[in-house]
């Protein structure tokens, strides 16, 4: 299996840490953020990861070394990461594969939960339906099925919070790159991936959503998050054998 990882914004409300380094190279207990995620995709088989870096890229291709391809997104100052998306679905056609922002830390147990069992067509979407707040990626159903995620739905109607964590069959990849390519079209070039997750929603995709169940998780957007999941994910991970 393949995985994606977009990394390529600059990430300006960490600084002075990110002045000069990749939110994802901050460190977390003995490693890194994108490390620390790397070794638990490989331990659910992920043998090939995309990293799609932008800022100090140089960086990122030197740390990773051989775990990982960089694709570098020139456009990342102008762009959101749904372009650095795109990039990365040219280099997995017709293959399924996981994808993660490189500013989440997770609980090994929620890459268990993404890919078992095997998904035949449609995304799977990791959500927490226990938190949300106005800051988030949130989560609208309707009639029981996924309808959009955005930062923008309403706290009211809002399910839950996705994650940033994401399982994409194979058919659903190229339905992916396809919906991007009709945004780039239409010259959207600062949309969100959600963006075109709702878009598939409203073109009937296949949705799940499997919930977090209180497991743990923290998107890194702040000195706060920083600090939350050095506390909650410092500890070195257990069994987490790289297969490079």
């Amino acid at each position: 299996m393949k995985a994606i990882i977009v990394a390529a914004g600059r990430s300006s409300r960490l600084y002075p840490q990110t002045l000069e380094t990749p939110k994802c190279l901050l460190p977390i207990g003995t490693t890194s953020i994108i490390e620390r995620a790397i070794d638990l995709l490989n331990t659910v088989g992920v043998t090939q990861i995309i990293v799609v870096a932008g800022f100090h890229h140089q960086k990122l291709r030197a740390a990773l070394g051989g775990r990982a391809r960089i694709v570098f997104n020139p456009f990342f100052a102008q762009t959101e990461n749904m372009v650095s998306l795109w990039l990365a679905l040219l280099c997995v056609p017709g293959e399924a594969f996981l994808y993660a922002y490189s500013d989440v830390v997770f609980d090994q147990q929620l890459v268990d939960r993404l890919v078992a069992p095997p998904l035949e067509d449609g995304i799977r979407l990791l959500v927490d339906f226990e938190s949300v707040d106005a800051e988030t990626t949130k989560v609208r159903i309707d009639g029981g099925r996924f309808a959009e995620s955005s930062k923008d739905i309403p706290l009211a109607e809002a399910a839950g919070v996705w994650t940033g964590l994401a399982y994409v069959s194979a058919p659903a990849g190229e339905a992916l790159r396809r919906c991007i390519e009709e945004f780039m079209e239409e010259q959207h070039f600062r949309n969100y991936d959600t963006a075109a997750f709702t878009r598939l929603a409203g073109y009937n995709m296949p949705f799940e959503m499997v919930a977090t169940d209180g497991l743990a998780w923290c998107e890194i957007d702040t000195l706060a998050d920083l600090e939350q999941a050095r506390m909650v994910f410092g500890a070195p991970i257990e069994h987490a054998k790289p297969r490079y």
